[in-house]
């Protein structure tokens, strides 16, 4: 077997035929791989991402397990002896079925699941949402530590969440001050005077009345909500590298961003008490944007900063 993580996992689990490697998705702590079409492998790139999997198949990724009805990965195979690039890494079976893309809603024959869709997707954020932080290690209750969701862009935060950067991951306030400092010089006035507003009315009512803390997905979308073709309903839910506890209402802010206002707007009065979360919901989902133009500063992405700037002076979330 020449791929070296395939060498590696066979060194580990010697009995296990390999005989299909496929390299889906590299993440900024992971490389993700898929072994004979049916086990996910996600190998750690550093040191931290080596400690974040842990974390994840030993702690998050059970207690998941067991609170929600939809299938979640469940790690099969690890290894944790070396905790280093390259060797650290855990496995899982795939979940069957594809992306839920935004079209699909409203395509053929799964428009009839769309109700089903939104109820799936309220139950699991509840059962998720309702998890007890004891259960979990300290280092979930870190609202800036968690790692952001495997393979995908920031821009791709308004519709799937992130891939693991400091941007996608910031509080509010820390995000808030990092705008002011490094976004604010290339805005409009008239723009300036929106995230301000924004960001001001967030604050305000957060000191009035702090948000709720749950532990959350922090990069639901339709990335990593699955569906099984004419199905009714979802088929499992992936991408938990960033999950930590935070506000719910981030869950369902990908969930509007993603998918639009009819079908949040479904969700979110599946959701118990969702009604509580629909205007903070409608906050995280209006600055995804300056996050993504945060990321393409911090990378030196023109093309991402571009996105996110021209994005945020087009946002129509209300």
């Amino acid at each position: 077997m020449s791929h070296p993580f395939a060498r590696r996992i066979q060194e580990v689990y010697p009995e296990m035929p390999i005989a299909d490697v496929q390299s889906e998705r590299l993440a900024q702590h992971y490389f993700v791989l898929t072994i004979n079409q049916s086990l996910v492998f996600r190998v750690a790139r550093d040191d931290a991402g080596a400690a974040a999997l842990k974390r994840e198949t030993e702690f998050l990724l059970p207690a998941v397990g067991r609170a929600v009805a939809l299938p979640v990965p469940q790690p099969a195979y690890a290894a944790f002896e070396r905790m280093e690039a390259g060797a650290a890494f855990m496995g899982y079976p795939r979940i069957a079925g594809e992306p839920l893309w935004p079209e699909e809603l409203s395509a053929g024959d799964l428009a009839a699941y769309t109700d089903r869709a939104a109820e799936d997707l309220a139950e699991f954020l509840h059962g998720l949402h309702a998890i007890e932080p004891r259960t979990l290690p300290p280092e979930f209750a870190d609202g800036d530590s968690g790692f952001a969701a495997e393979g995908q862009s920031a821009r791709l935060a308004s519709s799937a969440g992130g891939d693991g950067r400091e941007a996608v991951r910031l509080s509010v306030p820390r995000l808030y001050a990092r705008i002011q400092t490094e976004l604010f010089p290339l805005m409009s006035a008239a723009i300036r005077d929106r995230a301000e507003r924004d960001f001001g009315g967030f604050l305000r009512r957060s000191a009035e009345q702090l948000p709720p803390r749950a532990l959350i997905h922090g990069a639901m979308g339709p990335v990593h909500i699955l569906h099984s073709g004419g199905e009714p309903g979802i088929s499992g839910i992936v991408g938990f590298g960033s999950a930590r506890f935070g506000d719910p209402a981030e869950d369902l802010a990908g969930i509007l961003a993603g998918y639009g206002e009819a079908f949040f707007l479904n969700c979110l009065e599946r959701y118990p008490g969702g009604d509580a979360l629909e205007e903070r919901a409608r906050f995280h989902a209006r600055v995804f944007p300056l996050r993504e133009a945060l990321y393409g500063l911090d990378g030196g992405d023109e093309d991402s900063l571009g996105f996110g700037m021209q994005a945020y002076e087009k946002e129509q979330i209300r």
